[in-house]
C-alpha cells in the first residue's frame, strides 16, 4: 500500500527542523561556553605557573630583592587583571627562595559557577629555587 502523498508529508514535516533547533540550540550554546571557560581556566593556571617561575627565577638572582621578584613575577602574569593577581616572596631557608602567586579567575557561564559553588576559581602556583652563588 502507498504512503500519504510526498506534499502532505512536506507540509507536516515543515516545522521539525526549527522545533528541533530551538530545542538544541541552549544546550549547543551552554557548552560551547563551558568549552571556552575551560580553555580560559587552563591558559589562566599555565599564566600563573609562569609567573611564579619568573619570580622565583629573579629572586635566586637577587634575594634581597622581594619587590623586585614580585615585580617580576606580576610582569610575567601576560593576559591576567593585576586586581585580581596576588604574589607572595619568602625566604624557606638561607638557600631557597619561594614566590607564590594566587589569581581570582572569574568564570563566564553562569551554569558552571554554580556547579563549583562559586564566581570562580581559586588559582595557585608556587616555585621554590636555590639562591644563586
Amino acid at each position: 500500500m502507498p504512503g500519504p502523498p510526498a506534499k502532505t508529508t512536506l507540509r507536516n514535516e515543515r516545522g521539525q527542523s526549527l522545533t528541533e533547533l530551538a530545542l538544541l540550540l541552549p544546550v549547543l550554546a551552554l557548552l560551547t561556553m563551558a568549552v571556552l571557560d575551560l580553555g580560559r581556566a587552563i591558559y589562566a593556571q599555565s599564566a600563573v605557573a609562569n609567573a611564579a617561575r619568573e619570580g622565583a627565577r629573579y629572586a635566586c638572582v637577587s634575594p634581597n630583592d622581594p619587590q623586585g621578584a614580585v615585580a617580576a613575577a606580576t610582569a610575567a602574569a601576560t593576559g591576567l587583571s593585576a586586581s585580581r593577581l596576588t604574589v607572595m616572596f619568602s625566604r624557606p631557608d638561607s638557600s631557597t627562595v619561594r614566590v607564590a602567586v594566587s589569581y581570582a579567575f572569574e568564570l563566564v557561564t553562569p551554569l558552571i559557577s554554580r556547579v563549583l559553588g562559586g564566581p570562580g576559581l581559586n588559582l595557585q602556583s608556587a616555585a621554590t629555587m636555590y639562591v644563586g652563588y
